[in-house]
């Protein structure tokens, strides 16, 4: 290289020149395409593990690893599998090469398994429930079938007699509750209630004797939380 040096215009005078270099790296980094989260989730309670999956085009420099601050995976070309986690875990994976000048963040990872909706989330699985049963369980988990956005649940309660007085009720619930009640699934509503006891649901209605009703407990507007129900039934005279 040639280095010319002179004034602007015509001007002239003293200079100083200095000249430093920096050496390039004496290591070969690796290439990374992708790094993806892969999860196992049990659709029974929520627990479950994840992986990291790396895919690597070209391994760089031999003795190159993928650390995630505990653990070493080495690199090579392909697929490299960190892990597994616990869900709900965050971990930190960087590329850790023999010379430091090649180190390199993968990023920040983690993965939380969704905790399964109750079994009585669909109106087929409606959990069954008699005169006199108390019941507690929540929505929180629910998905939303109803005509809001609350997530809701189910229960079903066969006919009793005629002229039996049926009240169910939400009242001690953690939250601002709805109660409807069907005559089947995708049937007719026969009744809801909004705020009763406080912010809590409740009904009472007249039995037909014959009819499997279907109560939906959800929450007002978006709402969810626990609740508790409450079955009460007075005989006809």
């Amino acid at each position: 290289y040639i280095i010319m040096i002179e004034g602007f215009g015509s001007s002239s005078g003293d200079y100083t020149l200095a000249v430093s270099c920096v050496p390039p790296p004496a290591c070969v980094p690796p290439t990374i395409d992708s790094a993806t989260v892969v999860e196992t989730c049990n659709e029974v309670d929520g627990t479950g593990t994840f992986n990291v999956e790396v895919v690597v085009s070209d391994a760089g420099d031999a003795g190159t690893v993928i650390s995630d601050g505990t653990n070493t995976y080495p690199v090579v070309v392909g697929t490299v599998v960190a892990g597994p986690y616990n869900s709900g875990d965050s971990v930190t994976l960087t590329v850790d090469a023999t010379d430091d000048v090649c180190d390199s963040s993968l990023g920040d990872f983690t993965f939380t398994c969704p905790i399964p909706a109750p079994d009585n989330d669909d109106c087929a699985n409606a959990t069954a429930i008699a005169c006199g049963d108390t019941v507690m369980g929540s929505t929180a988990n629910a998905t939303d079938s109803g005509n809001n956005s609350a997530p809701d649940v189910y229960y079903s309660l066969a006919g009793t007699a005629a002229g039996e007085e049926i009240t169910a009720s939400l009242c001690g619930s953690s939250f601002d509750t709805l109660i409807r009640v069907f005559d089947a699934c995708g049937g007719t509503q026969l009744f809801s209630n909004d705020d009763s006891c406080s912010l809590q649901s409740e009904v009472t209605f007249t039995s037909d004797g014959l009819t499997t009703y279907i109560i939906m407990i959800e929450g007002f507007g978006s709402s969810s939380g626990d609740y508790t129900l409450a079955v009460s039934c007075v005989p006809p005279p």
